[in-house]
């Protein structure tokens, strides 16, 4: 028996929740031609039949039960949430209302149903939990928190007032054609991101796809989203090979045929196609709505759809053409991102040529050899040495040359280009660059220029023009030619390092760097880079538009060992080392050795077009020249193997307001994580030991010794340049 028992039963429960009459299709389409799987299934389902059977269906009147727990729960609290009514329920789950007290404000629960907590039903509510989380763009429906309540696991999101989906807003406002596109392209800026973060939505449809009350485009539902990463055939997919998830009707052909391996963004842009066409059109492209789920798939893989020219809407012209770009069913002729399909639409805006371009005559002959595969298959085998041979030259060429991701080995000795194939396209060793800090393969705006560019950011050990720089590559230029360099100027240093010290651009080198969202109002995301002195502490934390424009710079005089983004607060989370004076010169003579610096954790409130050349006071304050609060890690004697780390809260936190602070013993490189809120105090029970640590055990420091304090200031400048005969840093 070649499939699993998990297998089947997430097949039986599918066709559970079916309508009778559609069983036999779905079977067929989701078992193929593994004749063994669904006979097994079919025995299964007879079983099922028996009323007092409660063998893979729900219990007898579970439906009814589980309306009463929906409705028992308005009224109570759940978590830190009051319940107000329920908005929704499915045979998975539950959307209720509900009021948080602190902030103020309606949220809502999405709660799973208790007898549906399958293992497989369970690992999709928690990858959309898991994708939610990454996702940080004004049009997506923002995650607060996370959890489970009487064991039913849930999660609290952004409520969208006065909601109706986009084709019924536009259809009641009576929204012209422009006006339609221009919501279309709110979508797709906002699919584009998950796509980035690496998430395919998988169910973009008009429901999924709200409009609140003041107009503004809000995605919702990534109940059956994945990951894009490229080990599609993991549990982390949360889908086995074969099954079918989504909404028929906005499914791409490569979803209907259930392949998951075939499955990319591409995927989303049919989908926002069809969801485009029925915008403009007021019908959708194929009709199936007195269709089995069998036909239904077959039209959408087979059949040309309605040209909009003959819709009720009568589109013609390069609009049309974008339509069907849009729903192309070779994935390769279709729109590659949703960035592509939203630039076509903005050409057609401003009236400049489009991308699309009608169907050429071997297009028509592919559909037409699709459709008759027999005649189609006698006529290939006269081609069949010609065709081969070209297709493989073109086919190799595209899989090697394609880049899809870059790579970064851990200790920052080399980065990587990778093609959609696996093959490495370009490859930067640290030997002749320096140590690799950052590599990122980002997509641009196309109100930044469009396409793809490569941030790299080298370090000091280089032999090459591009050592010590944040570089960025342009994919014009096969990521060959840099399009901008991050680098400090003479004038961007403070005075007094400049003067007093000798500092000089050339001392400086990328040392650590982040793509992140911190100006909302900016165009896409910002590179957030960090320029430090080789040998002392002193460093500038800068952010980068995509074009290079410095939108924020900040000296501090310490080192940055790693950031964390706190997007709701709008904080940036610094951990790393003071560099202004060790800790015998803030009154601490008894810690050895006397050359340790504090280590030290500090938020900043970026502001857009502060430009600072003097550095970042300790002392709190307003920003952006002060920061928001500065704390030490206490008490000075035990934190002689200590570093600070920062990185995303874990899951019961709420991620906008909260970050994980690791304090890492060096001898172990491990130790325990700790979580703080935004005002900078340590969460109660918060802590988590690492394994290491508690085999460590006798010899480190309990976590209860160590607090966040006030940093002491220095004693006396004056002696400590001259005490000691030495400056510190």
């Amino acid at each position: 028996m070649s499939f699993s028992f998990e297998r089947v039963q997430e097949i039986i429960e599918e066709v559970l929740f079916l309508p009778k009459h559609a069983w036999e299709d779905h079977i067929a389409s989701v078992c193929g031609q593994d004749r063994a799987l669904r006979r097994e299934i079919e025995s299964l389902l007879q079983h099922a039949e028996v009323p007092d059977d409660g063998f893979l269906r729900p219990p007898s009147g579970a439906e009814e039960r589980a309306a009463q727990r929906d409705q028992s729960l308005v009224g109570r609290q759940v978590g830190a949430y009051q319940i107000c009514e329920v908005v929704a329920s499915g045979g998975m789950g539950t959307v209720y209302v509900a009021q948080q007290q602190q902030p103020w404000r309606k949220v809502a629960i999405k709660m799973m149903r208790g007898w549906s907590c399958s293992e497989a039903a369970r690992r999709r509510f928690d990858f959309e939990t898991t994708a939610l989380a990454r996702l940080t763009h004004p049009n997506i429906a923002r995650i607060y928190e996370a959890g489970t309540h009487e064991d039913i696991p849930y999660f609290a999101m952004e409520y969208v007032v006065d909601a109706a989906s986009i084709t019924t807003y536009a259809d009641k406002n009576g929204l012209d054609t422009t006006r339609r596109l221009g919501l279309m392209l709110d979508v797709c800026e906002a699919v584009q991101h998950a796509h980035q973060k690496g998430v395919i939505h998988r169910d973009l449809k008009p429901s999924n796809i709200l409009i609140d009350g003041e107009g503004y485009v809000k995605i919702i539902d990534f109940g059956v989203a994945r990951s894009t990463a490229s080990d599609v055939t993991s549990r982390a997919a949360h889908t086995s090979a074969g099954q079918l998830l989504g909404t028929l009707q906005y499914m791409s052909p490569e979803q209907c045929s259930a392949d998951v391996s075939g499955l990319d963004v591409r995927s989303d842009v049919f989908s926002l196609g069809v969801l485009m066409y029925e915008l403009i059109c007021r019908e959708l492209p194929y009709d199936v709505s007195n269709a089995t789920v069998a036909h239904a798939a077959r039209m959408i893989c087979e059949q040309d759809p309605q040209p909009p020219a003959l819709s009720r809407a009568r589109v013609r012209g390069d609009l049309g053409l974008v339509l069907l770009k849009a729903i192309e069913k070779d994935r390769e002729r279709r729109y590659q991102s949703a960035s592509d399909l939203a630039r076509d639409v903005r050409c057609y805006l401003s009236n400049e040529p489009v991308e699309a371009k009608p169907p050429t005559a071997w297009t028509h002959v592919s559909r037409f050899m699709v459709r008759r595969p027999f005649l189609a298959t006698t006529i290939a085998c006269l081609m069949i040495v010609v065709c081969t041979i070209t297709a493989t030259m073109m086919s190799v060429a595209h899989v090697h040359l394609r880049p899809h991701r870059i790579e970064r080995e851990a200790d920052g000795q080399w980065a990587r280009l990778i093609a959609m194939n696996g093959n490495i396209i370009k490859e930067w060793r640290a030997s002749e660059f320096g140590e690799v800090h950052m590599a990122e393969l980002i997509q641009r705006p196309p109100v930044l220029g469009g396409g793809r560019i490569a941030a790299l950011g080298f370090g000091v050990h280089g032999n090459n023009s591009m050592s010590k720089k944040l570089c960025v590559f342009t994919e014009d230029s096969e990521f060959d030619r840099i399009e901008w360099e991050g680098q400090l100027a003479n004038g961007d240093i403070p005075r007094s390092a400049y003067d007093g010290r000798g500092f000089r651009r050339s001392d400086f080198f990328l040392s650590t760097g982040r793509v992140l969202n911190i100006f909302p109002n900016s165009p896409g995301p910002e590179l957030v880079a960090v320029h430090k002195h080789h040998q002392l502490t002193h460093s500038a934390i800068r952010i980068y538009d995509l074009t290079g424009r410095v939108l924020y710079q900040a000296w501090l005089n310490g080192q940055i060992n790693s950031m964390h983004w706190m997007n709701d607060a709008n904080l940036l989370i610094i951990a790393g080392l003071n560099g202004r004076a060790l800790w015998p010169e803030r009154d601490h003579p008894e810690v050895k050795p006397n050359d340790r610096h504090p280590c030290v954790v500090f938020a900043i409130r970026p502001q857009l077009g502060y430009i600072a050349t003097d550095y970042l006071g300790e002392t709190c304050g307003s920003p952006p020249a002060r920061p928001v609060w500065y704390k030490a890690l206490l008490p000075p004697e035990l934190t002689v193997d200590v570093r600070l780390e920062v990185a995303s809260p874990m899951g019961r936190y709420d991620l906008g307001h909260s970050a994980e602070l690791s304090i890492i013993f060096k001898n172990i490189n491990r130790g325990f994580a700790l979580v703080l809120d935004e005002d900078g105090q340590m969460i109660a029970g918060s802590s988590v030991l690492h394994n290491q640590y508690q085999v460590a055990g006798g010899d480190l420091p309990s976590p209860d010794a160590f607090t966040l304090g006030p940093l002491p200031s220095v004693i006396n400048d004056d002696r400590r340049a001259i005490g000691s005969g030495r400056t510190s840093d």
